[in-house]
């Protein structure tokens, strides 16, 4: 990986080192791939970057992209960088209420915007207090507002070369961007990360998954409002990585076997749904072929010899399955929520390695990660290089390093540090004899019952979430003599009465089996299945999917 002290230096010397090799993939008005090189897309960046500065971007100024995943989402983030800009994503899907409160807290200046819903979003009191607004599209804006188009910013600045943007000299400990916490329970709270941070964190990043071979290709899909996919992305220049950029994520799944990654990064729920797709697929094979991968696939679950055996036989059973991701797969990761334990085994038992890896908004470095040559199903791994963890005395993971934040933005709250220098995760844990963490529950999720019990919840949901086809748990039970559990299940839409009957039949006897070694105040005594996962939609979810415990008991 290269060695470089801010993000814009990064990417000069990737320019320098890999001129004419493929940088980005972007999709063209027919259909197919085109390649953009990485002479071309500096050059793009320092047009862009010489474009804002002339419009009045200045060093410090802090610029919102409201943009949804595409090519031009990573020539403004990098031009923004390049003239000493602040980055800030603002996710195109979010409420206006939780885009206006990050935009005050950030102090947005400028805006960077395609679609005039997305703008309005921020309401006349936040667009008129900007210095002046980029339109990727032609924008329809309010009289008074300054706005300057994309293609303008960049056809003004034809006859330039990179080194005449002049005029800014980014230091390692400026800020680069500014992200929010999740929200889980709250207005989300602003982060402040440095040039130094970004890249320590591509650094630790790129030692965890060392095995990544080289040249290799990546897929940028997930939204780049979210810092990590951002960090992904960085990444690959640092590597020299071909990046295909996906703006339709509802349609990665006919892409992937044309950009044959090296390595896939999901949501627990998109394995979910393709998990989904395969036993749709199954379920129109004849009866005997159906039994007998899946008499396949559980047996290549099973440790040891036999199940090795049956798992080389997995491999061949399902090659069309497999084959969605293309020949050049090494392994998958899964982050931002737990992935069910089964679903990890199912898919290892066809030739399909997924790896958990768990961090937080508060440390720019994931906090621990399993490897594909180290992992234990069930864990989020090891601490990441750069990451000191510890337990403190009522189990709580604690981590310093320098990825870990300073503090909120505009927030009167004492240093988020204790007096040895680590944060608090709020994440319940066990460090096992080899190093690996296994998260046990959420210190603020952890309530009585009536009976004066407490629960942490998490655990018990991770245990029910083994039972197969159980998709999303929500553990009920603060103040009542009893634990119920909310769940949802693949495919349950999809059943007529009789086979919901068969399939809750099924299901009890799978959970009570998952809950049997529970004491029995944390075993629920019943199950709610609801036919509507949670979602983001319906503000359940956050937009890392991870549950809004109180708007779903709500």
């Amino acid at each position: 990986m290269l060695q470089a002290e801010t993000i814009p230096e990064l990417l000069n010397k990737r320019a320098s080192c890999s001129p004419e090799l493929p940088a980005y993939w972007e999709l063209n008005g027919q259909g197919n791939w085109e390649s953009v090189k990485w002479i071309d897309f500096y050059h793009n960046v320092c047009r862009l970057g010489k474009g804002l500065k002339k419009a009045g971007l200045t060093k410090g100024q802090v610029v919102g992209i409201m943009l949804p995943t595409c090519f031009k989402w990573e020539v403004f983030h990098h031009a923004i960088l390049s003239v000493g800009g602040v980055v800030v994503g603002l996710d195109v899907h979010d409420n206006a209420e939780q885009l206006r409160d990050i935009a005050k807290t950030a102090k947005i200046d400028i805006l960077i915007v395609d679609k005039e819903e997305h703008s309005t979003k921020l309401g006349n009191s936040i667009l008129g207090k900007l210095d002046f607004i980029v339109s990727v599209s032609e924008l329809k804006l309010n009289e008074g507002l300054k706005v300057y188009s994309y293609k303008d910013l960049m056809d003004d600045q034809k006859n330039y070369t990179p080194e005449s943007l002049g005029g800014v000299a980014n230091k390692p400990d400026d800020i680069a961007t500014i992200v929010f916490t999740s929200g889980t329970s709250g207005a989300p709270k602003g982060i402040s990360y440095t040039h130094k941070q970004v890249l320590f964190a591509c650094e630790s990043i790129f030692k965890t998954y060392s095995a990544i071979q080289d040249p290799s290709r990546s897929v940028c899909w997930l939204p780049l409002s979210n810092l990590f996919q951002r960090i992904v992305n960085t990444c690959a220049i640092g590597l020299g990585s071909q990046t295909y950029m996906v703006e339709n994520p509802k349609k990665i799944i006919d892409y992937l076997p044309e950009i044959s990654p090296n390595v896939f990064i999901a949501v627990p729920r998109f394995f979910e749904k393709l998990y989904e797709g395969f036993e749709t697929q199954l379920s129109q094979q004849p009866q005997i072929v159906k039994n007998i991968i899946l008499y396949c696939l559980r047996a290549a679950e099973q440790p040891g010899s036999i199940g090795f055996l049956f798992k080389y036989l997995s491999y061949f059973l399902v090659k069309k399955f497999r084959a969605i991701f293309g020949q050049n797969l090494q392994f998958m990761i899964s982050g931002s929520a737990p992935m069910p334990l089964w679903l990890l085994k199912r898919f290892d038992a066809m030739g399909l390695l997924i790896v958990e890896a768990y961090g937080m908004s508060e440390n720019i470095v994931p906090i621990a990660a399993n490897r594909p040559e180290e992992f234990k199903f069930g864990t989020v791994g090891k601490a990441l290089p750069g990451n000191a963890i510890t337990l403190a005395d009522d189990n709580e993971l604690l981590v310093k390093g320098i990825g870990v934040f300073s503090g909120y933005l505009d927030s009167a709250e004492e240093s988020p540090l204790d007096k040895d220098g680590y944060l608090h995760s709020g994440d319940y844990a066990e460090i096992d004899s080899d190093g690996f963490v296994k998260l046990t529950g959420r210190k603020s999720e952890v309530f009585k019952t009536s009976t004066g019990r407490k629960i942490a919840p998490v655990s018990i949901e991770g245990i029910i979430q083994q039972a197969t086809n159980i998709n999303q748990v929500l553990i009920i039970g603060k103040d009542q003599k009893y634990l119920i559990a909310l769940i949802t299940c693949l495919n349950f839409k999809e059943l007529d009465n009789d086979q919901r009957n068969e399939f809750i039949k099924h299901l009890k006897d799978s959970i009570a089996d998952c809950v049997s070694d529970l004491p029995r105040y944390k075993s629920p005594v019943g199950i709610i299945v609801s036919e509507n996962d949670f979602s983001i939609a319906n503000k359940e979810l956050t937009s890392n999917l991870k549950l809004k415990r109180n708007n779903i008991l709500k």
